[in-house]
């Protein structure tokens, strides 16, 4: 409630408007959210059924896994952060200028890291 009582907000039906919009956002993204974390504990719930031995495998994987791609998500992040500051600014042409240096950080990051 506090976005109605923002500097700028004309009158209430234009806060009211806002805060639909973040709830459409942001109501899909707690879906997704939920889904991940729901199906890797479940996952984590069925693997520590197996075994002892079992879990302790499946955690360690789990890490190497998140050390591996916690990475390459902190720059998808970023370059959707950039690049919508960039088109609330009007500045549409930085959009491919983050594309571009997200595309070329990520492909170093993976051929540093994982050379085939």
């Amino acid at each position: 409630m506090a976005i109605l009582y923002w500097p700028g907000m004309k009158n209430l039906r234009r806060g009211m408007s806002a805060i639909r919009l973040i709830l459409r956002v942001g109501i899909a993204s707690g879906i997704q959210e939920t889904a991940e974390t729901g199906s890797t504990t479940l996952l984590t719930i069925v693997i520590a059924a197996m075994s002892t031995i079992a879990l302790a495998a499946h955690q360690a994987v789990f890490l190497v896994v998140m050390v591996a791609f916690m990475p390459l998500s902190a720059i998808a992040e970023t370059a959707s952060v950039m690049a919508g500051q960039a088109v609330g600014a009007k500045q549409d042409g930085l959009v491919l200028r983050v594309a571009r240096y997200s595309i070329v950080t990520t492909v170093l990051y993976t051929g540093v890291f994982f050379p085939s």
